[in-house]
């Protein structure tokens, strides 16, 4: 029986060898899980989307892309970043400026113009940039107001009349 013992293990060997690359290979990973199993049904799991720059999260659609806003005092500017579903990637959209109408609680409406932002560091230009800006003076002092997207157009989509809060934006946790 010694002699059977190398032709069965030269047999077991290699079938292990496949099982455990098969394993490793098929395993799921938690930072990335498959797509069917991430719904967007967020309210079921607590799931939401955490703004890279710390700013206000202003949802698009059924989640098919974030704006965030980010208020830089220094620069007197609103900095509005256009990103994915998951605020992961930056999207470059043609657009050259979108208004959004702003209603202060304690005065009136008034609009807002985002004009696009090139970025040297990124190579972004006007027509194919994921930055834009908007002067705080049409703003001042404002802490908390209501807004309305009025159009912005993203990889194909429009998104028209996208209401939100600031500084809660519109992302349900």
């Amino acid at each position: 029986m010694r002699a059977d013992l190398p032709s069965s293990a030269a047999k077991i060997i290699p079938l292990l060898t496949v099982a455990a690359m098969f394993m490793i290979g098929c395993g799921k990973s938690a930072s990335n899980p498959p797509l069917a199993e991430h719904s967007h049904d967020h309210a079921a799991h607590g799931h939401h989307h955490e703004p890279p720059h710390g700013g206000t999260v202003i949802r698009l659609g059924d989640e098919s892309f974030h704006m965030e806003w980010v208020k830089d005092l220094e620069a007197g500017v609103m900095r509005c970043f256009i990103m994915d579903g998951h605020l992961e990637k930056f999207i470059r959209i043609t657009q050259a400026s979108f208004d959004v109408s702003v209603h202060p609680a304690d005065g009136p409406k008034l609009q807002w113009t985002f004009h696009a932002a090139g970025n040297r560091a990124t190579g972004e230009q006007v027509g194919d940039t994921s930055e834009f800006h908007a002067q705080l003076s049409a703003l001042p002092d404002k802490n908390t107001f209501e807004g309305n997207i009025l159009a912005v157009h993203i990889s194909g989509q429009q998104f028209d009349n996208v209401a939100f809060k600031y500084p809660e934006g519109n992302e349900t946790h």
